[in-house]
This record gives structure tokens, C-alpha cells and sequence, in this order.
């Protein structure tokens, strides 16, 4: 039977037997499975282990510091408390709610109110991933270098931009990551003179070929 089968020793998993949460383990592997072989639409539901990590560092708990993980919704409300309380909030959001107006709108600005907070850092690592099948995947290194760009919380040219209230304030509090951290790389001017002498090579060693290839044929055929 099932349950005997579960009533084995090796299969007990109480915390005084194991040094981990297997269980938790387990269940993250699968979702985590089942979110790859999903695509980019299994983060409608899932957030990657590695985005968690990332948030709980940003957080710096320490000992006695009471965490709340409702793990449903949207964070409106979280969102709220964090504005009237003493606190810090870690939320995974879509891109869209940086800058999408009406209810959005007003949390940004009443969270942008908060006279304790006089400036906010941005930081722009969309280029900073390791490239997947499926789904991209946050590296180790990856996570280092925004956790550094957090903790220096200054200026860093083409990755992080730290704004003053009043700039914020400037741009009617959409906080588009674009506006603040200009990632634009120049291109690189084209020569065209020296391209047209490469393409001209080109063909006359196309020409040389043909030629080769004529005579080859002739004698094959002789």
C-alpha cells in the first residue's frame, strides 16, 4: 500500500532527522520544471528561485525581523501598509506597473511621499542573464552586481541612476526605468568607402572562381 510505503524510515523527513526542507526543495524543482518547460508564461504563477533570492537579499533581514509573505494578489495592499508603517517591502512586479496610470499611479505617487525616502536607486539589468531555451536564467554573478549597485546606491554609468524626489516628482512619479538609466550604445559608424572595396574584392575573386570552375568542368568533360 501507498501509505506503507511512505511509512518507511529513510522516507521520514522531520526537522530533528534532516538538516534542510526537503519537501520545500522538492516542490520548488518541480514548479521550477514545469515553469521552464512552460515558458515566459508560468510567470504568471511562478517566480523564479533565484529572483526570490534576489528579493530576500535586497530585504537584509536580521534576527527578530518579522516577515510577511502573503504569496497572492498583486501587493496593493503590501504596498499601502509599507507606505503608513515603518518598513521595507520586496515585491516582483510586471514592467507595466512602473508607469501604467489610474490606481497604479496614486500607490507610486503616495509611495513616493514617504518623507523618509528622499531618493530612489534605479538599476536596469535586463542585459545581465544567462540565456535559456525557454526561459533566461539569473546567475550568481548577475545577482552580485546588482546586490554591489544597491549597496553603493550611486550613479553608475549605463546600469544604475539614483533620482532625487524632485526628479520623480518631475516625471509625474512614472518610474520607466528608460527615463532614468540611459542603456544606449552607440553604433558604430559604417566606412562606406572601405566597405565598397571589399565588396569589389569580393567579386573579382568571385570572377577568379568561376573561371577555375569553367576550365574544371571543360576537362572533366573531355
Amino acid at each position: 500500500m501507498l501509505l506503507e510505503d511512505f511509512n518507511k524510515p529513510q522516507l521520514d523527513m522531520r526537522p530533528s532527522r534532516i538538516s534542510e526542507d526537503v519537501i520545500s526543495n522538492v516542490y520548488i524543482y518541480l514548479i521550477e520544471r514545469f515553469a521552464s518547460d512552460a515558458g515566459k508564461k508560468a510567470g504568471e504563477f511562478y517566480t523564479p528561485h533565484k529572483v526570490s533570492e534576489l528579493v530576500a537579499k535586497l530585504c537584509k533581514p536580521k534576527v527578530d525581523t518579522r516577515i510577511c509573505d502573503p504569496a497572492y494578489g498583486w501587493g496593493g495592499l503590501l504596498i499601502e501598509a509599507a507606505v503608513e508603517k515603518e518598513g521595507c517591502v520586496a515585491i516582483v512586479v510586471p514592467h507595466g506597473v512602473l508607469f501604467h496610470g489610474a490606481a497604479e499611479g496614486r500607490i507610486r505617487e503616495k509611495g513616493g511621499a514617504n518623507e523618509d525616502r528622499k531618493d530612489v536607486i534605479f538599476i536596469d539589468a535586463s542585459q545581465d542573464y544567462q540565456l535559456g531555451k525557454n526561459q533566461n536564467a539569473l546567475m550568481d554573478e548577475n545577482m552580485e552586481k546588482i546586490l554591489n549597485a544597491y549597496e553603493v546606491h550611486e550613479e553608475i554609468e549605463k546600469y544604475a541612476h539614483l533620482a532625487s524626489y524632485d526628479e520623480l516628482k518631475e516625471n509625474d512619479f512614472n518610474l520607466n526605468i528608460p527615463r532614468y538609466v540611459n542603456t544606449f550604445e552607440e553604433e558604430t559608424e559604417i566606412d562606406i568607402e572601405t566597405v565598397q572595396q571589399k565588396i569589389d574584392t569580393l567579386e573579382g575573386e568571385l570572377v577568379e572562381v568561376r573561371v577555375k570552375m569553367t576550365n574544371l568542368l571543360k576537362e572533366v568533360a573531355a
